[in-house]
């Protein structure tokens, strides 16, 4: 609750329109700032570094939560049989 009040507080004559009369765009395209953003080299790298970052976390989450492989189930069958049959 306090930083909803304290977030309303700092940013109340914070709106659109003058954030664009603040930062105006720095090139002379048309193509919007999106356009501008995806030309800047600073957007790219956080891209790939986010891409392989959360690509390293999936692969470890599926490492964690996936089935045995074959050959460590023939193993504890064979195991368990083993164990059933004396």
């Amino acid at each position: 609750m306090i930083e909803l009040i304290t977030s309303t507080w700092a940013f109340w004559e914070k709106n659109a329109a003058r954030h664009r009369a603040d930062n105006p765009p720095q090139s002379d395209n048309d193509g919007g700032r999106t356009r501008e953003a995806l030309k800047n080299k600073v957007t790219w790298l956080c891209a790939i570094f986010f891409f392989a970052y959360v690509g390293a976390e999936g692969t470890q989450i599926s490492k964690h939560f996936t089935l045995p492989s074959l050959r460590s189930l023939i193993f504890f069958c064979d195991k368990w049989l083993w164990a059933a049959g004396s």
